[in-house]
């Protein structure tokens, strides 16, 4: 298990959830360079890895190429099916963001890229799977990641692990939460928000 960035956290997820995702698949959204997805493989029946960054995307395909169960799909999850620029900071490619002005206060060398970004309920490599597990990492597209997998969610009803930035969260709830609280997920953010 050495090597893994985040390694408490997905330990556990490991603890928790591993015998129910044994023979469920999991969603990486937001996947990077493949760090939780290869985690994942050795939990579950299969991964399927999105990833916007074309970068970063080459490093997630490198990384994962050796496991069987594991499928990287360049595009991110969204509201909408569109194509937009993205700001890629050098240093931290995950951090890359279509969020306005996220970085612009920021001294960094910066970057365009063009991410192209689908509502999950529409893709094809979702249909007839059963969902255990989505892990979102989405730099500030959160609630319109969600809003694009209401339907596998409603379906699915999987469990849903969301990195979001401090100052989106009030009273620990966040536009994405009150999302997810209103197709009856029940906020576990106090429970994390302990383990820091």
């Amino acid at each position: 298990m050495d090597g893994y960035y985040e390694i408490n956290e997905l330990l556990l997820i490991k603890k928790e959830f591993s015998n129910l995702l044994k023979k469920r698949v999991v969603l990486d959204v937001g996947a990077n360079i493949g760090n939780h997805s290869r985690f994942f493989s050795e939990i579950s029946s299969e991964v399927l890895s999105f990833e916007p960054n074309p970068i970063t995307y080459r490093i997630l395909e490198a990384n994962t190429m050796n496991l069987d169960n594991v499928f990287t799909y360049n595009f991110g999850a969204s509201d909408k099916d569109f194509i937009t620029e993205a700001t890629m900071i050098f240093g931290n490619l995950g951090g890359t963001s279509i969020t306005q002005d996220r970085y612009s206060k920021m001294a960094v060398k910066k970057e365009k890229v063009i991410f192209h970004l689908k509502r999950l309920d529409d893709c094809e490599v979702i249909k007839d799977r059963d969902i255990g597990f989505i892990k979102i990492d989405v730099e500030g597209h959160e609630l319109e990641c969600l809003k694009g997998m209401s339907d596998l969610l409603i379906n699915n009803n999987p469990i849903i692990a969301i990195e979001q930035e401090a100052e989106v969260i009030n009273n620990g709830s966040s536009p994405a939460i009150e999302f997810l609280e209103e197709l009856g997920y029940v906020n576990k953010f106090e429970a994390c928000k302990a383990m820091d």
